[in-house]
């Protein structure tokens, strides 16, 4: 049991947000309950089953492992820039000269349930890049007991994803409403604006890419390595 007081603080250490931005974005296409709680579940369980495969597997080498080896040659990163950044200009272009799209009637059955699949996995496997998630795959390694690794785990993912499990409860409950109506009239106005600035966000990406190249053959090195 000494190893929940040091979980509950990399627990809460850990807290990540991303979770509930996903479920808001499926509110505001009006998703339904299954699909809010599709997403909630899905999140828990593979942030829970992430921890708990990686704490038996490694253990506390988990901080050892270094991934330096995978990086690709050179050459395949220079090739790779010129791709990701022309895609990504071509793409902010498309984005600017396109014309607004139309409205689309709000859907109120079934709307995002492949929206919450992705979000809940994504948002889920993606802990591994917390390194709060790191520090309690350590902690949870130090337990002989497979439960304890199982509990270790789902208490992290309880904790880090508090925010959209509560989100998740109000929904349930119906008292959402009113916050989902006031995000949804400030988005009409913010749109426009957001879609400016990811535009430029991206042409500025795209860029930065190819810019990495031209670094790249100044210097011999690349600005990120």
């Amino acid at each position: 049991m000494h190893f929940l007081g040091p979980g509950i603080g990399i627990g809460l250490a850990g807290f990540d947000p991303a979770g509930a931005l996903v479920l808001i974005a499926l509110l505001a296409i009006r998703a339904n309950r299954r699909t809010v709680t599709v997403l909630c579940v899905l999140t828990v369980f593979c942030t829970t089953l992430l921890g708990t495969v990686l704490a038996r597997l490694l253990g506390a080498n988990v901080h050892h492992v270094d991934l330096r080896h995978l990086r690709p040659p050179d050459r395949i990163v220079l090739v790779l820039n010129v791709v990701i950044g022309l895609a990504l200009i071509a793409f902010a272009i498309w984005r600017m000269r396109r014309p607004p799209a139309p409205e689309k009637p709000p859907r109120t059955y079934g709307a995002g349930i492949k929206a919450a699949v992705v979000g809940g996995v994504a948002v889920g496997f993606g802990s591994i890049l917390d390194p709060a998630f790191i520090a309690n795959v350590a902690l949870a390694s130090q337990t002989q007991h497979i439960g304890m690794t199982l509990a270790l785990g789902l208490l992290w993912a309880v904790l880090s994803h508090s925010a959209l499990i509560v989100l998740t409860v109000c929904v349930l409950l119906g008292v959402h409403e009113r916050p989902v109506a006031a995000f949804d009239a400030w988005w009409l106005r913010a749109r426009p604006m957001i879609g400016t600035v990811v535009n430029w966000v991206l042409l500025a990406l795209g860029i930065c890419f190819l810019l990495e190249d031209v670094v790249y053959f100044a210097s011999g090195s690349f600005v990120l390595e």
